[in-house]
């Protein structure tokens, strides 16, 4: 019986070691966790008008900054990943350098933007915001309705037959006055239009290098400082010499003057 039970406690030892083996197994291949820099693309949902941006800030060594900066152009050119376009770049070459790029590109798109601009960098600052352009569009949408209806009374006036010609030019021209302010009205649509279904992504880079500050030494350079600030220290003492001299001056007599007063008053007394 003991025999037994010994042997049960064995077995189920045994399976118990197999299952953690198993674990350890299954964890040493498990995924990575996504890096922190790794940003998703927003969509505005139904009925809300959310414009969404994207700022990010990574450490990088100088010297893959162009290359880097080239690879995100050429994805946004080639629109890789989604619709893409270039707003600008700046570069900055040096061991201290930085480069910055900014780019409107399709929400689904950013996610993979980002983990090329991330690749060896280091986050330093991320930031997601969104500006509400319900205001603005509503706005641009009641302008154009009250322009549309403007529009098409002036072109039932300009049917009638009783227009003279002065009448036909003035309303020739308040018609093309509507026109270009329709125009107008169509480009800050498309503007809207373009915000709301796209995101803007900045990002920058700065150096990974510390800054070791260590002025050069020159006995030369030292030498000749030592001499001006000889001469400027000379110059002061002039100045104040030129100042203090009158004062001198004046301050003598009176002292020899205090002294023979001093003189007789004592003289008198010792009498």
């Amino acid at each position: 019986m003991r025999h037994v039970r010994l042997r049960s406690i064995g077995l189920c030892t045994l399976a118990l070691t197999m299952a953690l083996a198993g674990c350890a197994k299954q964890e040493s291949h498990s995924p990575e966790p996504s890096s922190a820099a790794v940003v998703a693309g927003e969509q505005s949902k139904p009925g809300a008008m959310l414009a969404y941006s994207h700022s990010l800030r990574f450490e990088l060594d100088p010297a893959q900054m162009a290359d880097r900066v080239a690879q995100l152009r050429q994805a946004c050119t080639d629109e890789r990943f989604g619709a893409c376009s270039l707003l600008g770049i700046e570069h900055t070459n040096g061991e201290h350098g930085d480069a910055r790029i900014s780019l409107r590109l399709a929400p689904e798109a950013v996610e993979s933007m980002i983990e090329l601009a991330s690749a060896e960098a280091k986050l330093l600052e991320r930031e997601t915001k969104a500006d509400d352009l319900s205001d603005s569009v509503e706005s641009v949408a009641r302008e154009q309705d009250l322009l549309e209806r403007q529009q098409r009374m002036v072109e039932e006036l300009s049917h009638r037959s009783d227009l003279t010609t002065s009448d036909l030019i003035a309303l020739s021209q308040h018609l093309a006055g509507l026109q270009s302010q329709q125009a107008r009205l169509t480009e800050q649509a498309t503007e809207h239009r373009r915000r709301l279904e796209t995101n803007l992504l900045r990002i920058a880079w700065q150096s990974n290098r510390p800054y070791d500050y260590r002025p050069e030494f020159s006995f030369g350079s030292t030498w000749s400082t030592f001499v001006e600030s000889l001469y400027e220290g000379l110059a002061a003492a002039a100045e104040y010499a030129g100042y203090l001299l009158p004062l001198l001056l004046l301050a003598f007599p009176i002292a020899l003057l205090w002294r023979g007063a001093w003189r007789l008053a004592t003289r008198g007394r010792q009498k």
